[in-house]
């Protein structure tokens, strides 16, 4: 028995729901707004009961609860205010005792080689059943025309068109139609049991499935629809209830195929419904928020940087799958072990004389290197800029670095707190468990800079940037620069000029301009610098493309940069955290300047992010 609860009260609801929770029989879910429950009953394939208090026993109420009548014929709507939830419980087992004694026994409805076994959706000319067949022992789903239109010509012709287009697709990801048949007057037709929860139906059972599996449920959909779309298939809208996530883990997609030519889908609005649904049923605590946090922003966005297309959609989210299963949770650089083909080992035999040649030489070109001074200042002028997507904002004369804050400047920094007292430059929120500003595996990071050495695949100099860096840590070095972090928009305007262009160089995104990550390691076409020279970090002041309308280097690659700014959590609109700004060595190309990044909070530190500081003031040589 399916039975819904529907109240804002939510210590009856939990109550009722402890209550039934021991019967096996019950299938129970939740919903607390009204929203929700218009979001629940659309993924709904059958519903026997309907429990409601609150705001849904009022007049908006009454036309949702008409709404499930027409939809569920034979449901059980029945208002429990004030009812004990032991008294509703043993209603509820009174009523499904009742249902089972009224049922025919051992008398199974068939047609054909199926038996109908249970009744899972009424539509106005169709009723559909999960089913048996029984030859194979197989489960599908058959939709039947409804007895009164059998004898009509015009609504069997119709119902044989729909049958036609969504038996003409073949896509992995939607579900298979199996045959249409005529039997004993009845016309209808078998498809794939789709054995999975719809998002809503996650949503509304108190659950939350991991961030991979939300980006796996993202892709399959705008893979199923992009699909569709290519080949010019007219289609039904799509709907967040249309997608399923099984326990397997395997993705299905309703097939919406239609006969004749449409109207054409509202891209755009399917791709914001979906975004939003995945917001309230994917865990964001998981490994991969990160990804999907900012996948999310951009499927929402409007304007050039929002993703308004299936196919976009399917290409980012592929994308960010195949970042994850490269470096692991937010594209952490992991210190792999890489397995070397007999020919480069060989080749690496061959050339060990010359290199140890070359070592001294190279030592001293590093030693001269290592001198080379990044440190200093752009002053951008006051004035107006464009911000985000399209919004024209001014902004007062401030100075930001011209170059990401090295590894060598935050190690004198760490000198500089172990000189004195440790917490003389915290900032006031920092938690009291955080111990120190000493980043994650620095002694390593900073041997491997001072001698110019390989770093978990890279070379790594004191004019690389700092990374491993979190919020506080970004916040305290600032400050003891006698500076602060820029602001998000003060951040933009250095990167995008007074024009709104997208990228610091222009409107085009161009792998040769920037250290990203269509050479980063793992991926499938990677050849280590292929693009820009650089397959993980850089030096600051490495890639000249880099550069923004004022002089400012290294904004769209390298590492991305902690600003001064925070926003709400996507998932938690009460809990604010630190934005994050610019492109950075894994993202497979370019990122537009105005896309902002949101981290998990502030003590998030990752390989890929770094900062740079700003004044309002004229900096002090």
């Amino acid at each position: 028995m399916i039975v819904l609860i529907a109240t804002d009260h939510a210590a009856s609801r939990e109550a009722l729901v402890g209550e039934l929770a021991a019967v096996p029989d019950y299938r129970v879910l939740t919903a607390s707004e009204p929203v929700e429950l218009q979001s629940l009953a659309a993924g709904l394939s059958g519903l026997d009961v309907f429990l409601f208090s609150g705001r849904f026993a009022t007049v908006e109420g009454k036309a949702m609860r008409e709404q499930l009548r027409r939809e569920f014929p034979g449901l059980e709507a029945v208002q429990m205010d004030g009812a004990a939830p032991s008294k509703v419980a043993a209603w509820l087992g009174e009523l499904a005792s009742a249902r089972a004694a009224a049922a025919p026994a051992g008398v199974p409805v068939v047609l054909g080689d199926y038996e109908l076994r249970e009744k899972r959706r009424s539509l106005p000319r169709t009723d559909t059943f999960r089913a048996v067949q029984r030859s194979v022992n197989r489960e599908v789903v058959l939709e039947r025309l409804k007895p009164e239109f059998a004898a009509d010509a015009e609504a069997v012709r119709d119902f044989r068109a729909l049958v036609r287009a969504r038996a003409a697709v073949d896509c992995p990801v939607i579900a298979a139609v199996y045959e249409v048949q005529e039997r004993d007057g009845a016309v209808f037709y078998t498809r794939e049991l789709v054995n999975g929860r719809s998002l809503a139906e996650i949503r509304a059972a108190g659950q939350r499935i991991p961030a991979v599996n939300a980006l796996q449920v993202l892709h399959g959909a705008a893979d199923a629809l992009g699909w569709l779309g290519s080949r010019r298939i007219p289609r039904e809208s799509f709907a967040p209830a249309h997608v399923f996530h099984g326990e397997d883990g395997t993705v299905r997609v309703a097939n919406l195929a239609v006969s004749g030519a449409g109207t054409g889908p509202n891209e755009t609005g399917e791709i914001r419904g979906l975004a939003t649904a995945l917001m309230a049923a994917a865990d964001f605590r998981s490994a991969g928020a990160r990804e999907l946090s900012h996948l999310l922003a951009l499927m929402k966005a409007a304007g050039a940087q929002g993703l308004g297309t299936w196919r976009a959609v399917a290409a980012e989210s592929g994308a960010a799958l195949r970042r994850i299963a490269d470096g692991g949770r937010g594209g952490e650089v992991p210190g792999r072990k890489r397995v070397w083909p007999a020919a480069v080992v060989l080749l690496a035999l061959v050339g060990g004389t010359v290199a140890a040649v070359m070592h001294f030489q190279k030592r001293k070109q590093q030693e001269q290197f290592a001198s080379r001074d990044v440190s200093g200042m752009v002053k951008v002028p006051a004035g107006e800029f464009l911000f985000g997507d399209g919004r024209r904002l001014s902004l007062p004369a401030f100075w930001i670095d011209r170059h990401e804050v090295t590894i060598g400047t935050y190690g004198a920094f760490l000198e500089a707190v172990a000189a004195g007292d440790p917490k003389r430059f915290d900032h006031k929120d920092q938690p009291a468990a955080k111990g120190g500003h000493e980043p994650k595996d620095w002694q390593g990071i900073l041997e491997a800079a001072r001698a110019g050495q390989p770093w978990h695949g890279a070379v790594l100099t004191l004019q690389s940037p700092v990374f491993h860096v979190d919020w506080w840590d970004a916040w305290a070095c600032a400050r003891w620069l006698g500076r602060r972090l820029p602001t998000e928009q003060e951040w933009e305007r250095a990167a995008r000029g007074t024009d709104g262009r997208l990228y610091p160089w222009g409107e085009k995104p161009d792998p040769a301009l920037a250290n990203t990550g269509s050479d980063y390691p793992g991926t499938s076409d990677a050849m280590p610098g292929g693009s820009d020279g650089h397959a993980l970090w850089c030096d600051v002041d490495a890639v000249a493309g880099d550069l923004s309308p004022d002089g400012v280097h290294g904004m769209a690659g390298n590492v991305a940069e902690w600003t001064d700014s925070w926003a709400p959590h996507p998932e938690l609109p009460d809990e604010l955290v630190p934005v994050f700004r610019g492109g950075d060595f894994r993202q497979p190309k370019a990122v537009p300047m105005n896309t902002p990044w949101l981290a998990d909070d502030a003590s998030y530190a990752q390989a890929f992010l770094g900062f740079r500081t700003a004044t309002s003031v004229p900096p002090s040589p």
